[in-house]
């Protein structure tokens, strides 16, 4: 794996600096899509998004360089009306052979992420995954309030409103032929209570950490697909990320386990009291004691 860090005074900057990382780590770039093998995915910065004019780098995956699968929305990471980033911001870039992750510190002990790679289990779509802090609606070009999520892929409930998403996998299981929906595949329920994200380890999560040691175990990040009969398949599990709770550990924080290492973010602000509270609106941006550990290796 690769780890880069570095400073953005501006939106745009930030978006030059990934791209910059990506192409040196192998990637190719051609215009607004970064590729590796069968690995495609959008990365636009745009100075306009909503009414309001806010900078915001948007993701999206996809199938092939053109054409192919699209998903119907994006995710994004963005300044908004009520709070603005504090420049220069602070980036944090870990590369690994299927997976990418982006942590970006953009005002004091805040974060925003966006993360994508290729699944490496066996699925019939291509495992092609996207995830940011925000999902995105093309169709309105804002992202709501209810479209905010605290955590990466931390949603447990997803409907048929597809701007509230901030996560997809390519599992190319989903009967419409949309294979970008990993969640809602029941054809004949279009708002399911399905065990992704967070859900499938939501109990092991909520007894973390250790009240003796204070120490908190990694928990696989993992996306589920929904079958008929309340049956659920995994499509993808991160291989270089994990969840962790962060009621002792601080910012940026490297742990060690074994013979490797994790640098630990928050989802977005650490807010011990009130620590199983995840709140991520205009105005206010909390994920209580909810984090990811991303695996590091220091610069040499």
């Amino acid at each position: 794996m690769s780890y880069h860090t570095g400073t953005a005074a501006s939106i745009e900057a930030l978006h030059t600096a990934i791209v910059n990382t990506f192409v040196s780590e192998g990637w190719t770039w051609n215009g607004s899509i970064l590729s590796k093998g069968t690995m495609f995915f959008e990365l636009t910065w745009t100075n306009t998004r909503s009414t309001a004019n806010h900078d915001a780098i948007i993701l999206a995956g996809r199938t092939a360089l053109i054409g192919g699968d699209i998903p119907d929305n994006n995710v994004m990471i963005s300044e908004f009306d009520n709070w603005e980033w504090s420049y220069p911001i602070t980036y944090h870039i870990f590369v690994f052979d299927f997976e990418v992750w982006v942590a970006v510190n953009i005002f004091p002990a805040t974060y925003m992420h966006l993360t994508f790679g290729q699944s490496q289990l066996p699925v019939p779509g291509t495992g092609n995954f996207f995830a940011g802090t925000y999902g995105f609606d093309v169709r309105t070009n804002i992202s709501e309030t209810s479209a905010m999520y605290s955590l990466v892929f931390g949603g447990t409930r997803f409907d048929s409103l597809t701007r509230r998403r901030n996560y997809y996998c390519h599992d190319g299981l989903h009967p419409s032929g949309n294979g970008w929906r990993p969640d809602d595949s029941r054809a004949s329920d279009s708002a399911t209570t399905a065990v992704v994200g967070t859900g499938s380890v939501e109990n092991i999560i909520s007894n973390q950490p250790n009240a003796f040691s204070q120490e908190s175990i990694l928990v696989p990040i993992r996306c589920f697909h929904a079958f008929l009969s309340s049956k659920w398949g995994m499509v993808m599990e991160m291989q270089n990320a994990r969840y962790i709770r962060n009621d002792y550990y601080e910012d940026e924080a490297i742990i060690e386990l074994g013979p490797d290492r994790w640098m630990i973010f928050p989802f977005s602000y650490k807010n011990i009291n009130d620590r199983n509270t995840t709140t991520a609106t205009y105005d206010n941006i909390r994920s209580g004691t909810y984090a990811v550990a991303v695996k590091y290796e220091p610069v040499v």
